[in-house]
C-alpha cells in the first residue's frame, strides 16, 4: 500500500529488483553472491563485536546504524558503531552487558518514524563495498547493504 512505512517507492523496487536480477545471474554463472548477513555477538564489558559475512570489506554509511541489544526492558544501548575489520563491527554501548538471554539484532524490530522518510521501518547503514551503477536508473548506485537478523549475544569473560 503506497504511503505506508513498509511500501518501497517504485525507484527502490526497481533498483530492489535489479540487484536481484544481478544476484541471479552471478549465481548462474557459477560465481558467489551474497549481502553481508550478522553471523554472531561476543560481549565484553560495554563493547559487542559482530562478526558478518561479507564477499567485500564492510562499510559504514553516515545515518541511523540499525544496531540495537534486545531481550529485557533495561537492555543497554548502542551509542556508537565502528568497523574494525572486513567482516566486523564494534558496537560501543551505554552500559556493560551483565546478563544472558540477549541478542544483538541489526535492521530487526524498528518502529517506523516519520522523520526518516524513505526507509522501511527495519533499516541499516552497514553494507559491503560493492557497487555498481544502476542501469534502470541512471544516475543511481546499486549497493549491496546487509540483512536483517538478530543472533544470540555471547558474553565473554
Amino acid at each position: 500500500m503506497p504511503d505506508t512505512p513498509a511500501t518501497h517507492s517504485p525507484d527502490a523496487s526497481l533498483v530492489m529488483d535489479e540487484l536481484c536480477v544481478l544476484a541471479v545471474s552471478e549465481r548462474q554463472a557459477g560465481r558467489p553472491w551474497h549481502c553481508p548477513a550478522l553471523q554472531l555477538a561476543t560481549a565484553l564489558g560495554q563493547v559487542v563485536t559482530a562478526q558478518f559475512s561479507s564477499m567485500a570489506g564492510l562499510l559504514l554509511e553516515d545515518g541511523a546504524h540499525g544496531f540495537r541489544i534486545l531481550g529485557h526492558e533495561a537492555s543497554p544501548t548502542v551509542v556508537e558503531a565502528e568497523v574494525i575489520s572486513d567482516t566486523h563491527v564494534r558496537l560501543h554501548l551505554d552500559a556493560e552487558v551483565t546478563s544472558d538471554g540477549l541478542s544483538l539484532a541489526y535492521a530487526w524490530g524498528h518502529e517506523a518514524r516519520e522523520d526518516v522518510p524513505d526507509h522501511a521501518a527495519n533499516h541499516g547503514a552497514l553494507r559491503d563495498q560493492w557497487e555498481q551503477p544502476s542501469m534502470a536508473l541512471p544516475g543511481q548506485t546499486l549497493k549491496r547493504y546487509a540483512l536483517s537478523g538478530r543472533v544470540p549475544l555471547r558474553i565473554e569473560n
